[in-house]
This record gives structure tokens, C-alpha cells and sequence, in this order.
């Protein structure tokens, strides 16, 4: 073989190793590796997702508690009334909707007027950031009844403020139990401890809303507590379910949507997260709850 068949020969062989492409093991072995980090990573990234949206209703809730606080400077020290009568909501008491038209007229009107969104709007400025954890399309038909049934947290409207689903009102009823209920801020006797506004649900988890709500969102006008009367006993089922069929008597409307957790309002203004342990006790959810079993009982 001669000098220039020997260079030519170790040229080609040379430029056919660099031609060389991955042997079948190697590129499974890559495979492996790729699907490993894609394994690892999408947890935490579901996670980080996760702690963001608790995040954004901790945020919420934080702003929902200083409109509440002006509404009650705005009032003279009365809380927001959790669900009034329709008296309350008739005449110059009509809540206005974002284009400054009372809501009043009509059995309807007046039942969206006596959930609290319409109500508070005012002290948020008409910015429903507070209310829903994305844009409300105002184009769409009914926006007043959509606005008022799914924000994201409900009210406590049982003890804060009293509810007219409970007869709270009746003047028999408060001589019969006395005022178990808050109407002012300057009759909180923790103002730390007594919740105001807690993660809501008027759906199962992956329903549909209604037409032009996200069906994502979880939200309702309203929460009831665990227990109310002595008479009524228990309202809540012991265990939640996040696919509950009836969710009003599964957790009262209440919704454990963050890691088995609840984000809660408390009427001095801060948010923090609930487990369902925590919103079984009583103690937050009635000013007069000495213990957490504490049940509304005659005088």
C-alpha cells in the first residue's frame, strides 16, 4: 500500500467515525434522562403553580377585609349585614351596579342585591380583583345576577353581620336567643379570631359554571358554619369531599381548594390558610363561642 492509499484510507475512516450518529442504547439512555427531569420538574412547577393561586386569594382576601373595614367606617361601626331581608335592600338602601343603577326592583333584583358582592363593590371601586380571581366580561347578558352568585370567598353571614336565611332579623328569634350575631365592629371580642370571609364553592369541583364564568372558578355569595342552633345540630358531614354531590351540606359551601387548605379573612384585617380541622371549631366562626363545639342555644 502506498503512502497516498494509506493517507486516503485513514481520511475516510476518520470522516466515517465523525459521521457516527448515537447507538440505540445511547439515545434511550437520553430518553431516560429527559423523562427523569420532566418527572422531577413538572411537580414542582404543578406546585409553584398551586402556591401562586393561594397566593393571588390571600391577596384578595387581604382586600376584601379593607373594604369591609371602610364599609364599616362608611356606616358608623356596623359590619356588613352577611345576607339582609329584602327591606334592607329597598328604596335608597338599593346597592348601585358598576354603572351607578340601583338594583331594586323585582324579587330577582333584590335577591342579587342581598348578596354581599353588590354591596362591598363600592369600597373595592367597582374592581372585582377582590371578588373573582379573573375579569368579569360586563358585555355579557345578566351581569348583575353573575357578579353577585360565585365570588371567590363567601361570607360568614351567619355571625357576621346575621342572615335573613336564618331568620337572624325576626325579633322573636332574638328574644329567644338574644344577639347571637355581630352588627358592630366594637362588639368583637377577637377580632383576630373571628372570621369574616373564608375559599368558597357553589360547585363541585370541575363543573361547568354559568355561561361567561370561568368554570374553573370556585366561589359562592355565602358559607354556613359547621354548627348554628342547639335544635339543628350538626350542618356539616364529617369529612369533606372534594366531589361532594351536595357541597352546601357536605362542607357549607366552604372549600379546602388550596393543598386540603382554606384561605380565611379575619375581621382585623389579616388572611391566613385553614385546614379542616381549623374551621370545624366554632371559635372561629362565632363571636360568642366559648368552646369548639359551641352551638346557638335559647337564653
Amino acid at each position: 500500500m502506498t503512502k497516498s492509499t494509506t493517507s486516503s484510507f485513514a481520511l475516510a475512516s476518520s470522516t466515517s467515525a465523525c459521521r457516527r450518529g448515537f447507538t440505540l442504547i445511547e439515545l434511550l439512555v437520553v430518553i431516560a434522562i429527559v423523562a427523569l427531569l420532566i418527572g422531577i420538574l413538572l411537580p414542582a412547577l404543578a406546585g409553584a403553580r398551586a402556591i401562586g393561586r393561594q397566593c393571588v386569594e390571600l391577596a384578595a382576601a387581604r382586600q376584601m377585609m379593607a373594604a369591609s373595614t371602610m364599609y364599616t367606617n362608611d356606616h358608623a361601626g356596623r359590619v356588613l349585614v352577611g345576607f339582609p331581608t329584602n327591606d334592607m335592600v329597598r328604596g335608597a338602601s338599593a346597592p348601585l351596579d358598576h354603572e351607578g343603577n340601583r338594583i331594586a326592583g323585582g324579587a330577582s333584583n333584590e335577591e342579587i342585591a342581598k348578596r354581599y358582592p353588590w354591596r362591598i363593590a363600592p369600597y373595592l371601586d367597582y374592581n372585582f380583583g377582590g371578588l373573582y380571581s379573573y375579569p368579569i366580561d360586563f358585555t355579557l347578558p345578566d351581569v348583575r345576577y353573575r357578579v353577585s352568585l360565585y365570588p371567590t370567598l363567601g361570607v360568614n353571614a351567619s355571625f357576621v353581620g346575621g342572615s335573613s336565611r336564618d331568620f337572624a332579623f325576626d325579633s322573636r328569634i332574638r328574644q329567644i336567643y338574644g344577639p347571637y350575631f355581630v352588627t358592630r365592629l366594637e362588639e368583637v371580642r377577637n377580632p383576630s379570631g373571628l372570621m369574616q370571609f373564608v375559599s368558597a364553592r357553589g360547585l363541585n369541583e370541575g363543573d361547568t359554571a354559568i355561561e361567561g364564568l370561568d368554570p374553573r372558578q370556585q366561589g359562592y355569595f355565602l358559607v354556613r358554619p359547621p354548627q348554628l342552633f342547639a335544635h339543628t345540630g350538626r350542618l356539616w358531614q364529617p369529612k369533606y369531599e372534594a366531589f361532594a354531590t351536595d357541597v352546601g351540606t357536605n362542607s357549607g359551601f366552604v372549600a379546602l381548594r388550596h393543598r386540603s387548605k382554606a384561605v380565611s379573612a379575619m375581621i382585623d384585617g389579616h388572611a391566613t390558610m385553614r385546614d379542616w380541622d381549623d374551621l370545624n371549631d366554632m371559635r372561629l366562626w362565632a363571636n360568642l363561642a366559648s368552646g369548639p363545639g359551641y352551638v346557638v342555644a335559647p337564653r
